[in-house]
């Protein structure tokens, strides 16, 4: 954080606004692992099996929330940009479906889906 406020105290008097891009989840098994593993019974419901559920995704996010919590009372400086309803679903936030992964590693973002994010990002650039 002691970070965080010495890159807005240098930005401010350029006028320059801050976008913090909520980091996606950091899944247990590499993704190519599971396409490779579920190659024959490939199915949206096995790849669930593999997702981080919306729970641990929330935990993994917990200490990233709390260090960037005093930062939120500052939206002049700073904006806080979410994907969670994006990548998560109600329970899970998938790998993928049987059509098209979602990560290219655990946590790596393919072009697709970084492209569905394109609206939510565009909204802020205007």
């Amino acid at each position: 954080t002691r970070t965080l406020n010495h890159t807005l105290s240098r930005l401010a008097p350029l006028g320059v606004h801050l976008y913090v891009l909520q980091q996606p989840p950091l899944h247990k098994v590499r993704t190519i692992q599971i396409y490779q593993n579920l190659q024959t019974g490939l199915s949206d419901a096995a790849l669930r099996n593999y997702s981080l559920t919306r729970a641990e995704y929330r935990e993994q996010q917990r200490h990233v929330e709390e260090a960037f919590a005093q930062f939120k009372s500052r939206p002049d400086e700073v904006t806080f940009v979410y994907f969670e309803d994006l990548w998560c679903d109600a329970e899970v936030c998938p790998v993928g479906t049987a059509q098209q992964p979602f990560y290219l590693d655990r946590h790596h973002l393919t072009a697709g889906k970084v492209r569905s994010l394109r609206p939510r990002i565009q909204k802020y650039l205007q």
